[in-house]
């Protein structure tokens, strides 16, 4: 009896998480639905921006601008980094924290300079010497994330115009549908302009003001565009990856269950026939 109850007492704990595990899976997944769209619209912005650069880089020699130029190799290297607060989502912020080791392999002798938004991020970072932060961003709050995109954007380019950093890193996780998000890693600066893939038919566009003028209007925007777009693709990727750990769980709680219940009715069955037997016994006795 015993052993019965033991099993039936596993069954109505796992029953219990398994409820849990279900609700956060739909929560996930009715927050993914919401931020789904958004993502996937910023892409095409993202997109536009590019191309618009690379049209005004093609009228006139921008090669010497401050923010394509080389720094030299002696100072740090820099990143942006995009983590979660919350956990629960499988392997979402461990992924990130392999392409941070794995940049640093690349960089052995120099500490890291690190803009980092998310507890989890922020948690590993603290603890190691190898990383300087130059700014924290927990919890991170999108109603409020256009305007620090704005102070992260400020903060990197006047660490690489002073030269305190020789080059910049994005990591994040990239939102992809169905599947476990990749983690990413871009070179914001010195940025390379790179032709987009459908290259748009050739223009005599006017510039108002000087093409100079609107060229570095346009760079600042594409990089606070890139990291904007990135939280928003990491935010997208961690409801996802929230729901398929979720799922994950629900299904391993219905298989474990399923389990229990043959070793319960085994058990119970057990049960029954040595009690039966008894009886057969105690018969045999008094006949």
């Amino acid at each position: 009896m015993a052993e019965i109850r033991s099993i039936k007492d596993k069954m109505v704990s796992i029953e219990k998480i398994k409820r849990i595990t279900n609700a956060m899976q739909i929560v996930a997944l009715t927050r993914l639905r919401k931020m789904e769209h958004q993502t996937l619209d910023t892409r095409a912005y993202f997109d536009k921006i590019r191309e618009l650069l690379f049209g005004i880089s093609q009228t006139t020699n921008f090669n010497m601008h401050p923010l394509l130029a080389e720094r030299p190799k002696e100072t740090p290297p820099g990143a942006v980094v995009l983590g979660s607060d919350k956990g629960l989502c499988g392997n979402f912020n461990g992924n990130i924290i392999n392409k941070i080791l794995k940049l640093k392999s690349d960089y052995p002798d120099e500490p890291l300079k690190i803009v980092a938004a998310g507890r989890k991020i922020i948690k590993y970072i603290s603890a190691r010497d190898a990383f300087t932060t130059l700014a924290a961003y927990s919890p991170i709050d999108y109603e409020t994330l256009p305007a620090e995109v704005g102070k992260m954007t400020g903060i990197i380019i006047d660490e690489f115009l002073h030269s305190r950093i020789n080059s910049l890193f994005l990591i994040y996780n990239e939102f992809k549908r169905h599947i476990m998000g990749e983690a990413k890693v871009v070179r914001l600066l010195p940025l390379a302009l790179e032709a987009p893939k459908k290259l748009p038919h050739h223009r005599n566009y006017i510039y108002e003001p000087e093409p100079r003028n609107v060229f570095d209007k346009l760079l600042e925007e594409y990089i606070a565009n890139q990291i904007h777009h990135a939280v928003l693709e990491s935010r997208t990727a961690e409801e996802m990856a929230r729901m398929l750990a979720m799922k994950t769980a629900t299904d391993n709680a219905d298989k474990i269950i399923k389990k229990l219940a043959l070793s319960y009715h085994k058990a119970r069955q057990a049960t029954i026939t040595a009690e039966l037997m008894d009886v057969v016994g105690a018969a045999e006795e008094v006949a």
